[in-house]
């Protein structure tokens, strides 16, 4: 193909290619290879984020034999997709569309040998990992977040407190050099992170005479992305007696200014972060090694010469669990250490960068040394008070396998179980519904102890703010603050001793439940929803307790009504344009076999249907709220659901319980969005009192293609190959467990597919 020729492609060329292309690539995944050596094999020891994906191939046979793939290629839908799945398709079907150089290479007939180890390197096993600088970034981003937050607030303190004009000339810098002190303080941890992905070949030496023939498009590639470095740097290096393709680059030549969108002057705060950041060198390195199509980017080739040395990630003993499954039919693993795990949830550690960042900003607000001792003592109490309550963060270790029901996962999580309670068997499971769509169910222990840690520390910091910030705010804002505060003080209290001595005692049996269900309602079931919306079913949660003292409970929840009736009150009164403040008047009551329900008749035009009224029912051991008394009722009823496997042992320990009915939650979601699919929203502008314009937003019904809506319909009912989700959450010793089921069917072959079958011609059928 001529270079004029291969940027010009006619749209219909282009969509029988990639409808060929696809059937290539899906006949040569489905070629199974011999027993591939698992990546486990050689990714290194300091490996801290590790996924794997095998068997693709296998899984896209089964899925290409499958009558449930017959029914998704009869959707026009789907074969609509496919044919715009063509890049930049045109309106006129002859017109002649210049192609990118990445595209050509997709779609050059002279490229079918790379289109085929694309398919090849997909069909076996692909993997991902990192190591422990990325996870240094990653914690580094976290520490900044904790850190902004805590700078803003001293901002707006120095604000109110007037010790800074807002429009003064080095105001960007004061925030710059607040918010990024703690990068600043932890450019060590700034490199360049080491990520690899991989991808298993059938035919290694094949391999890299494809790869090696792609080169200059690659180069091409990289320059049509307008990636920095000019094509001529992916150079060819041997490293571990390996041919490697390499492209190095250098924070040097990228505008750091315009990736941070900062236009105008750097302020002096950013530029020692820039100036490092211009400092970093890195490779972007493309190997074939140990049976491996690898694609890494580090600080150097060096990585390649680790694989398969020294200590291995499987190994560790975190992976001792994957060791019992080693034969069995592993389809996926994800791994993530316990450091990365640290980084992304809240941890001991986030309490120590918290406490860090209020007493710098501190010192950056000018605080006298006697307040900051002061406040500094109080906030170490409280750290050490709130770290008592975090549990410490641990890795964590998921397998995916087939089995004759589907497809089942097992997560082993190593974070300590403080909160978690899997001694006894959930009895709440009984008080989950006769059709719910999906609950979750478990059960949690230590919350009260939890609540009165919390409720020490908000106090605490209260009375901070009380004995030190209030005196230092401006006159005004005294004025506008102070008395709010104070109205609010004696309402806290109250909520406060609602929730410890009346709320949560209750509820120290530590069994809860959310539970969804779908109910169609008999009318409109809010304002200016379209009337077809009262024959869809609209999800609707609930929440479940498991209850060891009624009376004491419904007290509590008298008292808790009675807090927000006066926190509402108090803050219509601070803010006189807020209006008449929101009220819950007492409930009416009910008295039902399975217990009372008490409920709110909410305003009639608010044009609610009339089941819908917000409620809570107290029954035998167990309490329900919701917003339908009839879904309140049935909750504290015994449920006749039949749970399947690993919940269809109601007598073993649990700690938590998930169940999704896969169909039903496609069909409610997929009913609202065929019903948008028939209106749109309108907004038109209305004339009011003394010539006052204003905005009214409606739906109005549109016409739609109804072809399209019946695809759309065909395409929501194929949901029903995965018929549920089920998990089960065990603890054994510091170790918690949870197995979960995502069953897949297929669907019955219809008599069609027969009647076709039988008419095919000879040539058809060969």
């Amino acid at each position: 193909m001529s270079d004029a020729s291969s940027r010009l492609l006619r749209p219909a060329f282009r969509r029988k290619f990639l409808l060929a292309g696809l059937i290539l690539l899906v006949s040569k995944v489905s070629v199974r290879a011999a027993d591939p050596k698992s990546s486990l094999e050689f990714v290194p020891a300091d490996a801290h984020v590790y996924v794997s994906v095998s068997r693709l191939g296998e899984h896209v046979e089964t899925i290409g034999k499958s009558n449930w793939w017959k029914e998704v290629q009869k959707n026009e839908s789907v074969r609509r997709a496919i044919e715009q799945m063509a890049p930049l398709g045109a309106a006129e079907p002859d017109a002649d569309v210049i192609l990118s150089p990445a595209a050509q290479m997709l779609f050059d007939l002279k490229n079918l040998p790379l289109a085929q180890l694309a398919g090849e390197m997909a069909a076996e096993e692909v993997f991902f990992y990192t190591d422990r600088r990325a996870v240094d970034l990653l914690a580094l981003s976290g520490e900044f977040s904790e850190g902004m937050y805590v700078g803003y607030m001293g901002i707006g303190f120095m604000l109110a407190t007037g010790q800074y004009e807002p429009f003064g000339g080095d105001f960007e810098n004061m925030i710059a050099e607040r918010l990024l002190q703690p990068v600043r303080d932890n450019l060590d941890k700034v490199k360049v992170p080491h990520l690899v992905v991989g991808f298993k070949v059938k035919d290694p030496a094949k391999a890299e005479k494809v790869l090696a023939a792609q080169v200059d498009r690659v180069r091409e590639m990289i320059s049509d992305f307008a990636l920095s470095a000019p094509s001529d740097k992916i150079l060819e290096e041997t490293v571990a007696g390996k041919n490697c393709y390499i492209w190095r680059f250098s924070g040097e030549s990228i505008p750091w200014p315009a990736v941070f969108d900062l236009h105008g002057d750097v302020p002096a705060a950013v530029e020692p972060i820039f100036s490092h950041l211009r400092g970093l060198k890195g490779v972007v390195t493309l190997s074939l090694n140990k049976g491996y199509v690898l694609i890494g980017v580090a600080d150097s080739p060096a990585w390649i010469e680790k694989l398969g040395h020294g200590e291995l990630l499987a190994d560790q003993a975190d992976f001792a669990p994957l060791k019992k499954m080693a034969d069995g039919p592993i389809t996926g693993i994800s791994y993530a250490s316990r450091e990365v795990r640290s980084a992304l949830y809240f941890d001991q550690p986030d309490v120590d960068n918290l406490v860090r960042a209020i007493k710098r900003t501190m010192v950056a607000s000018e605080v006298s040394e006697p307040i900051a001792k002061d406040i500094g003592k109080a906030l170490d109490g409280m750290a050490d008070d709130l770290r008592a309550q975090i549990p410490r963060i641990g890795s964590s270790l998921t397998i995916a396998h087939t089995s004759p029901q589907g497809l089942e996962f097992t997560t082993y999580d190593n974070t300590e179980p403080l909160h978690v309670d899997g001694t006894k068997p959930l009895a709440i499971l009984d008080h989950v519904g006769n059709a719910p769509i999906a609950f979750w169910a478990g059960r949690h222990k230590r919350i009260e102890e939890l609540y009165g840690e919390l409720s020490k520390i908000v106090a605490g910091g209260y009375g901070l703010i009380e004995k030190h910030a209030f005196p230092a705010l401006l006159p005004e804002a005294q004025t506008e603050v102070r008395p709010f505060f104070d109205r609010m003080k004696p309402i806290a209290k109250k909520f406060d001793r609602a929730m410890r001595d009346l709320w949560l005692p209750p509820l120290s049996e530590g069994q809860s439940a959310v539970v969804f269900s779908a109910r169609p309602l008999s009318g409109p079931w809010s304002l200016g929803a379209p009337p077809e919306a009262a024959e869809i079913a609209i999800p609707l949660p609930a929440v479940v307790f498991g209850v060891k003292d009624m009376d004491q409970l419904h007290a509590g929840i008298k008292e808790l009504r009675a807090a927000f009736n006066d926190a509402a009150a108090a803050y219509a009164q601070a803010v006189p344009f807020f209006g008449e403040a929101v009220k819950i008047d007492e409930p009416k009551s009910r008295e039902f076999p399975e217990g009372t329900i008490y409920w709110h008749v909410l305003p009639k035009d608010w044009n609610f249907d009339k089941r819908i009224a917000p409620n809570y029912g107290l029954g035998k051991g167990f309490a329900a709220f919701s917003f339908v008394p009839l879904d309140t009722q049935q909750l504290l009823g015994t449920s006749n659901l039949k749970l399947p496997a690993p919940l269809d042992k109601r007598d073993a320990p649990l700690a938590a319980a998930v169940y999704v009915d896969v169909p039903r939650v496609v069909e409610t979601v997929g009913n609202w969005i065929l019903l948008s699919n028939h209106y749109e929203h309108q907004t038109e502008k209305v004339e009011i009192t003394d010539g006052e314009i204003v905005e009214e937003h409606k739906l109005v019904p549109v016409k739609r293609n109804t072809q399209e809506a019946e695809s759309i319909k065909k395409f929501l009912a194929l949901a029903k190959a995965v018929p549920s989700y089920t998990s089960a959450t065990r603890v054994e010793g510091e170790t918690t467990i949870t197995h979960g089921i995502l069953r897949i069917v297929d669907f019955p072959a219809t008599s069609g597919d027969a009647e076709k079958k039988a008419e095919r011609t000879p040539d058809e059928k060969r």
